[in-house]
């Protein structure tokens, strides 16, 4: 069970400094030395919540899992608003773009894709 705490740092000798899920892996070990007694200055740890919560806020989660190469779409608060039931939608996760109707260009042409090479045979 993750420790659930409503401050967005928690110090090495409290408790949930020791939970991996709560605190993340590398201040969990930081905490663990520290109870252990080894020379380990006085601190404290930013929780997963609250870095998570920072990433949010910054758009900084979008640009982290574009640099890996994870497709991402954000900030598209107002979609339901926008959008019609049944509207033909085309979301593009790699640059981030969402286009109402089909977009004006062919993806696989556009980007040399193996669909359209295998077409134009």
């Amino acid at each position: 069970m993750v420790a659930k705490s409503l401050s967005p740092v928690t110090y090495l000798d409290d408790p949930t400094s020791l939970d991996e899920r709560a605190v993340g892996g590398k201040a969990a070990n930081v905490a663990q030395m520290h109870r252990a007694g080894m020379q380990v200055p006085a601190g404290f740890c930013v929780t997963v919540a609250a870095y998570k919560q920072f990433l949010g806020a910054a758009d900084l989660a979008q640009i982290i899992r574009r640099e890996l190469g994870i497709p991402c779409v954000n900030g598209v608060v107002d979609a339901i608003a926008v959008l019609k039931d049944g509207e033909l939608v085309t979301v593009d996760g790699y640059l981030g773009i969402v286009f109402i109707g089909k977009p004006e260009f062919d993806r696989e042409r556009t980007f040399g894709g193996r669909a359209a090479r295998a077409a134009d045979r």
